[in-house]
């Protein structure tokens, strides 16, 4: 079950790699990044409440028992990571954007000694240094470089930030709350902030009045599966793999978008590009088998047996 969760981590990722595909479609149908962040959030919203109506559970009094923590993480983790991405996006290229992006082992390192009270391990820190030394790697070894202005810089580790807590204050949540809720709190309050700003109206707008089938059909894809499918698996697999160890896992994504952009877009990989790519796989496996590993200790502690018997 340890492992099956490290399988969903993983293909989260995957699934968020396909995400620059299919919003460089979008773009080019002149739908701005923060339109397809309000798109992917309320879309995904509304399909978690249809879902509690049918099927989902949702524990509304758990929920409320917690609604501070579960705030801070929709605010934190999807709505500013999402509106901070984009924006280093534009500011300073996706090159610099996902690089930047990828500094969130660094911070789930932190976040996870700091607000889980994780114990420090320097292995963990070398994990997550080799991922971020396996980004870098990827995304910078090519051909061409730009600047890199202080609000592109700014952006950018903030959506790094940002997005390290949202699996760090899940794994809080997740001891009060389960992973359906936890999802829908996710979404759902982000979506309440996203129906109050221009960014979502303004691409209905033009979506309902100008776009075609196509625009439509690439809308609900990177919402309902690059979105809600993709936090679906990840939420599960926040049951059991270490926050430190979730955000190491996801450097998956920039290797997956690099893959597609090859595919799609005939951008092949050098040398140079490749290591990276085994770096970010070695530090990926390898930071899953400790997070499993460290789990399996706590539970069979002379500790957990004791109370375990009490």
């Amino acid at each position: 079950m340890r492992y099956t969760d490290t399988v969903y981590v993983a293909a989260a990722a995957a699934i968020w790699g396909t995400l620059g595909v299919i919003a460089s479609l979008l773009a080019a149908r002149g739908y701005s990044p923060a339109e397809i962040s309000a798109f992917r959030v309320v879309i995904s919203a509304a399909a978690i409440a249809a879902a509690s109506f049918v099927f989902l559970r949702i524990d509304i009094r758990g929920l409320i028992g917690c609604l501070p923590i579960a705030i801070a993480q929709s605010v934190f983790g999807v709505l500013l990571y999402n509106l901070a991405y984009f924006q280093s996006v534009k500011a300073s290229g996706v090159t610099y954007a996902v690089c930047l992006l990828y500094t969130a082992p660094v911070w789930a390192l932190f976040f996870s000694i700091w607000i889980l009270k994780e114990s420090f391990e320097w292995r963990k820190m070398l994990l997550a240094i080799a991922a971020l030394l396996g980004v870098v790697l990827v995304v910078y070894s090519g051909e061409g470089t730009q600047r890199i202005g202080a609000f592109g810089l700014s952006m950018g580790l903030a959506s790094g930030a940002s997005y390290a807590l949202y699996p760090t204050l899940g794994q809080l949540l997740l001891r009060r709350i389960d992973s359906s809720t936890l999802l829908a709190s996710s979404f759902g309050i982000s979506a309440l902030v996203f129906l109050i700003t221009p960014f979502f109206w303004h691409g209905v707008h033009r979506l309902w009045l100008y776009s075609a089938a196509s625009s439509w059909a690439l809308v609900l894809a990177i919402s309902l599966f690059g979105t809600l499918f993709s936090y679906f698996l990840f939420t599960r697999g926040l049951r059991t793999v270490r926050s430190s160890a979730v955000a190491v896992i996801t450097t998956i994504e920039p290797l997956t978008a690099m893959l597609l952009m090859a595919v799609f877009f005939g951008q092949t990989l050098g040398f140079t590009q490749y290591v990276g790519v085994a770096l970010i796989l070695a530090a990926s496996i390898r930071s899953g088998q400790v997070g499993s590993r460290a789990t399996v200790r706590r539970a069979n502690s002379p500790r957990q047996i004791h109370d375990g018997r009490s």
